[in-house]
């Protein structure tokens, strides 16, 4: 029959471009093929995002501590966030998941905690509110230790990139695959009355997945470009690169000089064979690479700092040609202040930074570890919910036009290669 004869050419098909890479082949016209990336009608206010930008406030009589929890049993797996609570009246910026309909909010009160659910409202915008909070008579913490997750669930994210731009590409978004795991600490040793200076630290998991593309990029990470959000930390606050941990000796990490601080993943393409890593199939489990940014400052400045990072706009991920020094960002990040051709270098250029005018981008981020399209692989093909996750503003058509849709949970696995 029909299903059984389109699984054979399917399988056919895969079979020889794994083998061959680009073989064309009789194609059974009766089964319709996923629209292509380049093809699809996006919507003008899209932001490509697969998580939400949740504010909220937090209103407290006195200075005190936060723990911030996914789930209402407040397990220590579900936690986030323990983050200083001024007194008065103060706004906190998170980044998570779409699947996230509530936070669970613990503070000191009496001989215990007490515990607010807050219930995240999606309305028309992608970058929803939260109910406000109020605490009542809680006591000043005993903490002196401060964190917050990224992403919020604890594990791995996944950035993928396209390092076409300006150009449009085949959109197998796997040029440059990247995990990414972030904890940003905030310790304070003494006194807080006394303003002390204290260290930021953010300590930093990476495993280098796949590299698909044939240009010689380098990964790159920029922390803090949060804007009004929050204090702006300058580069000179940065102290150092510590902890640095890679058991391949060619994966460096450097420092760039620029506005915020930034680090630049260095030998990426030391891991290619014959153009490739990891896209063609799955040779290994990628490389990891640890270390910690320290960032000095004092109390007053930290905190806010501190909290500023669970904000979606807190780390800029972006792409820099070895030798051209060509950037490629997510969209919406405008590019280090070394890159100085962009103005130049696009073209079809839309009114927001790389996204062009047909609102397509280069960059995208996963609140989890996924997987890749093989080479050549258009991700409409590999995650099928794809083409309907952007043509439809990111939510599902049915049944309100509101529950989010999400689209890395629908794949096919033969086109992909598994996380």
């Amino acid at each position: 029959n029909m299903r059984t004869n389109y699984h054979f050419l399917y399988s056919a098909l895969f079979t020889m471009f794994i083998f061959t890479s680009c073989v064309n082949d009789d194609k059974n016209l009766s089964v319709p093929t996923p629209k292509q990336t380049s093809e699809l009608n996006v919507p003008d206010n899209f932001d490509w995002s697969s998580t939400q930008g949740v504010a909220f406030s937090i209103q407290s009589p006195s200075a005190t501590t936060a723990s911030f929890y996914l789930n209402e049993t407040c397990s220590d797996d579900s936690q986030f966030a323990v983050l200083p609570v001024p007194s008065g009246k103060t706004t906190f910026n998170f980044d998570l998941p779409y699947s996230q309909k509530a936070i669970y909010v613990q503070y000191p009160q009496g001989n215990g905690n007490r515990t607010i659910k807050s219930s995240i409202n999606g309305a028309d915008t992608r970058a929803v509110t939260s109910d406000d909070i109020i605490f009542t008579e809680p006591n000043v913490s005993q903490g002196n230790l401060y964190n917050i997750k990224i992403p919020a669930y604890g594990g791995y994210g996944t950035i993928m990139f396209e390092d076409t731009w300006p150009g449009i590409g085949d959109y197998d978004f796997n040029d440059v695959v990247v995990n990414y795991k972030m904890s940003c600490e905030l310790e304070i040793t003494g006194e807080t009355t006394d303003n002390p200076t204290v260290d930021l630290n953010i300590k930093v998991s990476l495993k280098i997945r796949a590299l698909g593309g044939s240009y010689p990029y380098n990964f790159a990470m920029q922390f803090g470009t949060w804007g009004d959000r929050g204090p702006a930390i300058p580069s000179s606050d940065m102290t150092g690169i510590t902890d640095v941990n890679c058991p391949n000796t060619n994966i460096k990490v450097e420092k760039l000089e620029v506005a915020h601080p930034a680090v630049m993943i260095t030998g990426l393409n030391t891991l290619r064979k014959a153009n490739f890593y990891n896209t063609t199939q799955k040779e290994d489990e990628g490389v990891q690479i640890d270390f910690t940014i320290k960032i000095k400052g004092d109390w007053n400045v930290q905190q806010q700092r501190c909290r500023g990072m669970g904000d979606p706009k807190a780390f800029d991920y972006f792409l820099r040609h070895q030798t051209s020094g060509r950037e490629i960002h997510m969209m919406g990040f405008a590019p280090t202040t070394l890159y100085k051709n962009y103005d130049k270098d696009v073209t079809n250029g839309g009114d927001i930074y790389y996204q062009n005018k047909q609102n397509l981008v280069w960059g995208l981020k996963v609140p989890k570890a996924i997987g890749w399209p093989v080479e050549k692989q258009d991700i409409t093909s590999v995650y099928t919910s794809f083409a309907n996750w952007v043509e439809s503003g990111g939510t599902l058509l049915e049944p309100n036009n509101y529950d989010p849709l999400i689209w890395y949970n629908d794949i096919n696995s033969k086109l992909c290669i598994p996380n």
